[in-house]
């Protein structure tokens, strides 16, 4: 599991994941599958879709912009790549 949280929280592809960690394509598979049936994301996933959807739909990023002129986030710990998008 570590290295899947590694790589999904460094904004990798699954097929990089499998190719460069070794993870057997079955478990990834398996836990995407779990997840997607369960209608249910995990930490990385809320981070990395809030940090997707911001990049990539303008409307949704000038409305929260607009709203919030700054964002404090309590016990900021974690520094991976989505962390400091």
């Amino acid at each position: 599991m570590r290295k899947i949280t590694a790589r999904r929280q460094n904004n990798c592809a699954p097929k990089l994941l499998i190719k460069t960690d070794g993870v057997p394509p079955t478990f990834f598979a398996a836990y995407e599958k779990l997840l997607h049936d369960s209608k249910a994301l995990d930490f990385d996933d809320l981070l990395l879709r809030s940090a997707r959807l911001l990049r990539e739909s303008t409307a949704t990023r000038l409305k929260w912009q607009a709203r919030f002129e700054y964002i404090h986030v309590d016990e900021y710990q974690d520094t991976n790549a989505c962390n400091t998008s």
